[in-house]
């Protein structure tokens, strides 16, 4: 179902001081950082850098080429530091993976280092290692400056992997000789199930949770391929249509279309957003709760926000919480305080500066007392998941669309290390956050009342499934 534009009448407006506050702040965040940051340079570094990113040093830059080959020495060096640091940071590395079978593949792995190998070779001896620990913030990033230096080929098509099956959607230049909706069969010679499968096999996540990794693969497919397949001279794919199968070679693609076409896609697309539907409902947009440096003018959006929909006697309000990887619980907890009945407590523990979760948050005078509908997917991660994990403890609201890519727990106060040879940058939590939830599961998300995915067709025709699933859903309850 399409966007019922007719029905956005009104659309509330931001109070000068949070539109200010959004446009100014910096989040710590690397979460963050994706939303408010524009350009080839920006965009590259954010896919493929680590949360510290921009703060780097530049020790590896003039070394850093995607051609270059690093002795077997340097590189053992890089691999012990790298499990150094993983083992004694770690606060749960075991708690998906024995230690005894963790130190088989880390033995087994750093045999696989018995000749010179690239970044790219290399990348693929660390990976396996940060997606066994089953951690969403255990992560790997490439050296700095690495896709400024690396064969400008990537692969030309914007694609949606579903159920082990691989669709084109769009191209990320304006024309392309391939029909969107088609199915990729294969990929230089690989069955295009192969290569989503080990795709995802390579992607880190929260209890392995699955709707993160696909999530993941869709949005930066190219260079994911190119970190774990190269940089061909060219494509050659076999598609289906119709029914009908063809051949086809395409030349790669340079990164400033992908780049281009993300920014076009990110850049307007603002990360908090609160308008009127109708006269009974509204649509509250939170992509982000990544203020760590403006959590006062979070809240104020938020108070803001709330007092509209005080005034305009709303009674069912859409939370869209998609995209959203999480942030400051001192912002999650804000929005939490206007959607319990009662004083919840946020936190199972009192966790140093958010000690004061551990007890119940006071209730605020004008919380929303109508229905609350939550949009989820699997992009859903870190704070978010804790905030809907409590939703869904205190049976708050109706939850629709995907399984979220984290659990009421996650592993978080993190640190970084930038390997000394390679430049590679490890990203590894040092604590545990839990919220005061009972008979939640480590290895699933939240799950959905209502499990809506987009289809091929919705994506390629930008039809926002998921939402209007929800307003046909209030449409037919009784008022």
């Amino acid at each position: 179902m399409s966007f019922p534009a007719s029905l956005c009448g009104v659309i509330f407006c931001i109070f000068i001081h949070a539109l200010s506050f959004y446009t100014q702040s910096t989040p710590i965040s690397m979460k963050h950082v994706l939303k408010t940051i524009a350009g080839i340079g920006a965009i590259t570094m954010f896919l493929f850098s680590g949360s510290s990113c921009m703060m780097r040093s530049s020790q590896h830059q003039a070394d850093t080429t995607s051609q270059a080959v690093y002795s077997v020495e340097d590189l053992q060096a890089d691999y012990i530091q790298f499990r150094n640091f993983i083992e004694d940071s770690h606060p749960k590395l075991y708690q998906f993976t024995s230690k005894s079978d963790f130190d088989a593949v880390f033995e087994a792995q750093y045999g696989k280092i018995n000749h010179p190998m690239t970044i790219q070779e290399f990348y693929t001896i660390l990976i396996p290692l940060v997606v066994k620990v089953g951690c969403g913030h255990t992560s790997l990033w490439s050296p700095d400056g690495y896709w400024d230096r690396a064969p400008d080929r990537m692969f030309p098509l914007g694609v949606y992997a579903r159920d082990d099956r691989l669709f084109v959607i769009h191209s990320y230049e304006q024309e392309s000789s391939v029909d969107r909706g088609s199915e990729i069969l294969s990929i230089n010679g690989l069955p295009a199930e192969e290569v989503v499968n080990h795709m995802l096999d390579n992607i880190w996540s929260d209890g392995f949770i699955l709707t993160k990794r696909y999530q993941r693969l869709n949005d930066v497919f190219p260079y994911l391929y190119a970190l774990l397949y190269g940089f061909p001279t060219e494509f050659e794919l076999v598609f289906k249509k119709d029914g009908k199968q063809k051949k086809m070679e395409m030349r790669p693609l340079q990164r400033t279309w992908i780049a281009e076409y993300r920014d076009s896609v990110y850049s307007h697309r603002p990360d908090l957003k609160m308008e009127q539907l109708n006269e009974r409902t509204a649509l509250l947009t939170i992509r982000t709760f990544g203020y760590y440096d403006n959590v006062k003018g979070f809240h104020q959006f938020i108070d803001s926000s709330f007092q509209v929909i005080s005034d305009h006697h709303i009674q069912n309000l859409i939370i869209d919480m998609r995209g959203n990887d999480g942030g400051d619980p001192f912002c999650s907890t804000h929005l939490l305080r206007y959607l319990q009945k009662e004083p919840i407590v946020y936190f199972r523990e009192p966790y140093g500066k958010y000690a004061p979760f551990n007890k119940p948050l006071p209730k605020i005078n004008n919380h929303f007392t109508g229905n609350q509908y939550y949009l989820i997917d699997g992009m859903c991660m870190s704070t978010t998941g804790h905030l809907t994990s409590l939703l869904r403890y205190h049976n708050l609201g109706t939850f629709i669309g995907e399984e979220t890519g984290a659990t009421y727990t996650c592993n978080d106060a993190s640190h970084d290390l930038v390997l000394n040879y390679s430049g590679f940058r490890v990203n590894c939590p040092r604590g545990t956050f839990a919220t005061a939830v009972e008979g939640f599961p480590l290895n699933q998300g939240i799950l959905p009342d209502h499990p809506v995915s987009p289809t091929i067709e919705d994506l390629i025709d930008k039809r926002d499934a998921v939402l209007g699933y929800a307003l046909e859903l209030i449409e037919s309850e009784p008022h």
